[in-house]
């Protein structure tokens, strides 16, 4: 998902819509407009889960880790009530 993709219809159940646009006399074109949600604030993310795998090179004698993905948590909006609890509604791929 492109960035300028991410907005509020994460966390709320309210739909973005696809509007057809109509020409001078009044037909349907092929164009349509998005009726696009307000962009996302940092601030609505509650947790974030970091994913990884934890390698050990004995022959070195070292450890080292590969975030493979991030997990952003935040309380969703379902018929204008707040979810009790955090679930994940964005996944960062690293690889």
């Amino acid at each position: 998902v492109p960035f300028e993709k991410i907005n509020r219809s994460l966390l709320d159940d309210a739909r973005v819509y696809n509007i057809p646009q109509y020409d001078a006399d009044g037909n349907i074109s092929n164009k349509t407009m998005t009726a696009a949600a307000e962009p996302l604030n940092a601030t609505a993310f509650t947790n974030v889960a970091v994913v990884q795998e934890w390698f050990y090179r004995a022959k070195s004698n070292k450890l080292f880790s590969r975030i493979n993905y991030l997990l952003l948590y935040a309380h969703k909006i379902k018929d204008g009530l707040v979810t009790a609890q955090a679930v994940p509604v964005l996944k960062i791929m690293l690889n």
